[in-house]
């Protein structure tokens, strides 16, 4: 004889429902990572993103022009290929980052790397130095676990340029202004 599996009445009918619900889930998955994705390429800051041993697994084009073709990454220690130095007027400025001081790095060890500003050197652009500021974050699976690493970047090389000029020009116009009681004297 034939066996089967019959399902009658109110089974058939929870399995279609269930059936729909998946579909739909998934296609809810779906738009979701469609929606991440057009974000990436729209965002006007570098973004990249990085598993648990700091392997690269995106970067969106933003990060491309501010970084030149750089190497996808297999690994934090592999960070020692991008050039930086600390830029933030603290003891260690100028000092190159070592690999476990970029801010991705930073987030897979938890820590929260909200504003540090560095100065690079993009590739394949020898002598050229843009300043950035760097904000990383980890990315934590629904247990609180760290799955990755988020570091994004800005492009504030011509802001502080014109912070620099302005600085001068009022030391100028102070050294001016002490000066000419002496001079209409």
């Amino acid at each position: 004889g034939v066996t089967g599996v019959f399902i009658v009445g109110n089974d058939v009918t929870e399995h279609a429902r269930t059936e729909d619900a998946l579909r739909q889930s998934k296609r809810n998955a779906l738009e979701t990572a469609q929606r991440l994705e057009a974000l990436l390429e729209a965002a006007p800051v570098g973004i990249i993103l990085g598993d648990t041993q700091g392997r690269l697994l995106r970067v969106n084009p933003a990060n491309r022009r501010l970084w030149g073709a750089h190497p996808l990454s297999q690994s934090v220690d592999d960070y020692g290929e991008w050039k930086g130095w600390w830029a933030d007027s603290s003891a260690r400025h100028g000092q190159p980052l070592a690999p476990h001081e970029w801010a991705l790095a930073r987030a897979l060890n938890g820590e929260e790397a909200p504003r540090d500003i560095v100065e690079i050197e993009p590739f394949g652009q020898s002598g050229v130095r843009r300043t950035i500021l760097n904000c990383g974050a980890p990315v934590r699976d629904l247990d609180g676990r760290i799955i990755g690493s988020v570091v994004a970047q800005m492009d504030i090389t011509e802001q502080i340029r014109t912070e620099s000029a302005l600085r001068k020009s009022e030391a100028r116009f102070r050294t001016m202004t002490n000066a000419m009681p002496q001079i209409v004297w």
